[in-house]
């Protein structure tokens, strides 16, 4: 319950910065459809994504990351109205979602840029290093694995993960947003019905040994809820993978 109340608070927080009422569903996906998980994008109407004249990202200096970090509390995601990113994530973690240039330079996504980045820094439970430990032993039982970094940012710990629902594109244009779903969407299993994998008897052989080996890595982790909806395949072309 603790999870999913936190949750709601970071929901408040960052509807009340784009003057939306929490119980205003339509407004919500008005407001905060335009960066979401996979490739969905949610606009109003007759409105289409932004070309590239009216959406980039600007790069950042320590100070500038280090006051995004600060302020998660008060601007959940990173989320800045004012220069048009508004974007959408669930879980209840602190996190800032954002670009980062070829050089490593991190980057504010503005207008309809995708992040390509969430970093996730420690807060009343030391957190980031125990993530970056589990997906090193991840990649160690030879699981795909995003890539990812721990950072030092004024002595915080922050978790850097590269997203796996985007992909570079050629240069002088924005990356591109690729699908993906997690086990209850790829299956049309309700939320309520997601503990321990139910819907992996559902997938085919393939995708049911992808299943059984990220679980059993979790519980070697000390991860054992295995809610479906903490596996994401993504959808390339034909082929699913994780």
């Amino acid at each position: 319950m603790q999870p999913r109340v936190a949750a709601q608070a970071i929901a408040i927080q960052v509807v009340s910065r784009a003057g939306v009422r929490p119980v205003d569903t339509y407004g919500i996906l008005k407001a905060f459809g335009r960066d979401c998980a996979g490739a969905i994008m949610l606009l109003p109407d007759g409105e289409r994504p932004a070309g590239n004249e009216r959406s980039g990202y600007s790069p950042m200096t320590l100070g500038d990351l280090q006051r995004v970090i600060s302020t998660l509390d008060i601007a959940p995601l990173g989320a800045a109205p004012e220069r048009g990113f508004r974007p959408s994530l669930a879980d209840f973690q602190r996190k800032a979602l954002l670009g980062r240039g070829a050089d490593g330079t991190w980057q504010l996504p503005y207008g309809d840029a995708p992040s390509t980045w969430i970093l996730k820094p420690d807060g009343p439970h030391a957190m980031a290093a125990n993530e970056a430990t589990c997906l090193a032993l991840a990649a160690a039982c030879d699981l795909a694995v995003p890539e990812a970094e721990l950072l030092d940012v004024a002595g915080l710990p922050v978790l850097a993960v590269r997203r796996y629902d985007r992909q570079d594109s050629a240069a002088g244009h924005m990356p591109v947003r690729v699908h993906q779903e997690d086990g209850c969407q790829a299956t049309a299993t309700p939320p309520g019905l997601r503990a321990c994998l139910k819907t992996s008897c559902r997938l085919s052989q393939g995708g049911r040994c992808w299943c059984w080996r990220r679980w059993c890595r979790g519980l070697a982790a000390g991860q054992a809820r295995g809610h479906d909806v903490d596996h994401g395949p993504v959808q390339v072309g034909l082929v699913v993978f994780g």
